[in-house]
């Protein structure tokens, strides 16, 4: 057997110890003509990896992960592959695997599955599509420009004195990102006021607001992260890269658009893109080069702003309730 051979076997072994990967298989005579490659996914603040996470990373000084302060447990499914031998296309296989994969789903108290797909692979979407898998969001990307022009006046930083208006916009925010999908869930009592402040003292993250008067009229959350920094042996040697090596080899920051409302009476009104605006002037002061976010797919307007001033969709999720 190749060496790398060897890695295939080690690698897919591995994925067959974690408990929340699951590879279901699809025989004909004895053989394997197709899979389905199935994560569990736990987000939510009763997760203990989560905790872990967040003591470790407040113990180091780096940023904590404050959505799971507002969020219940929920589990989901996220999709990471399926194939089938091109020979025994067009026989129903690939539909049996999802069928398989909903059953199997179930009997793990999961609340919905979720697929990631390149807008480029324009087949394996109409396939989803066809399974009733529904459009959920795109990420969108773009490079920044080096000159951006200015936002107009009434963007701001956010301070504690807009709290209670703050409060109320995030509110009707997030309620109505969870009536959109099965995997994100508040909790019943939420401490607005400390998620807000948290986001507020964090170095990596801001809040712009559009101030219209005295009348907060809507928000933009932005969040600088670190290329390729996932999990807390990531976060230990990002954070020796940061104060030991030479800023070259330091990890590539990028900048991420969170969450944005406008109410709805302003949105015709240039609102939502100098908020954007006030975010990308943010990240290029930071020396963030690239920006991306995720826009509900139902979210039409400013998915038709984003376009407009040049991101680029990147991947598409879609979703199925189980």
């Amino acid at each position: 057997m190749t060496s790398r051979g060897k890695d295939w076997v080690s690698a897919l072994s591995t994925q067959l110890e974690n408990r929340n990967i699951h590879i279901l298989v699809a025989e004909q005579d004895n053989q394997v003509v197709g899979f389905i490659h199935i994560r569990i996914v736990k987000r939510g603040i009763d997760v203990v990896d989560s905790r872990l996470k967040r003591l470790v990373k407040g113990q180091l000084g780096i940023y904590a992960n404050e959505s799971d302060t507002i969020m219940q447990t929920v589990k989901y499914g996220h999709i990471l592959e399926i194939y089938v031998d091109p020979q025994l296309h067009n026989r129903g296989i690939k539909v049996a695997l999802i069928e398989a994969c909903i059953e199997w789903s179930r009997s793990q108290q999961v609340s919905e599955l979720q697929v990631e797909i390149n807008p480029k692979e324009e087949a394996l979407i109409r396939f989803y599509r066809r399974v009733e898998f529904n459009d959920s969001s795109f990420m969108i990307q773009r490079r920044l420009p080096k000159r951006l022009p200015p936002p107009k006046d009434y963007i701001r930083f956010a301070d504690q004195d807009d709290l209670p208006q703050l409060i109320e916009l995030m509110k009707i925010h997030m309620t109505y990102q969870q009536s959109l999908t099965n995997s994100f869930k508040l909790l019943q009592e939420v401490n607005w006021s400390q998620y807000i402040s948290s986001i507020m003292k964090n170095r990596s993250s801001e809040i712009f607001v559009a101030d219209q008067n005295g009348q907060l009229v809507g928000y933009f959350e932005t969040r600088i992260y670190q290329r390729g920094v996932y999990g807390i042996k990531s976060y230990i040697r990002s954070l020796v890269q940061r104060n030991v090596f030479s800023k070259k080899n330091q990890p590539e920051p990028f900048g991420v658009m969170e969450n944005i409302y406008v109410l709805p009476e302003f949105r015709p009104r240039g609102v939502a893109q100098n908020l954007i605006l006030g975010g990308a002037k943010w990240f290029r002061n930071k020396g963030v080069e690239e920006a991306l976010g995720i826009i509900w797919a139902n979210n039409e307007s400013t998915l038709k702003l984003v376009r407009a001033i040049g991101f680029d969709t990147i991947k598409i999720t879609l979703s199925k309730r189980i």
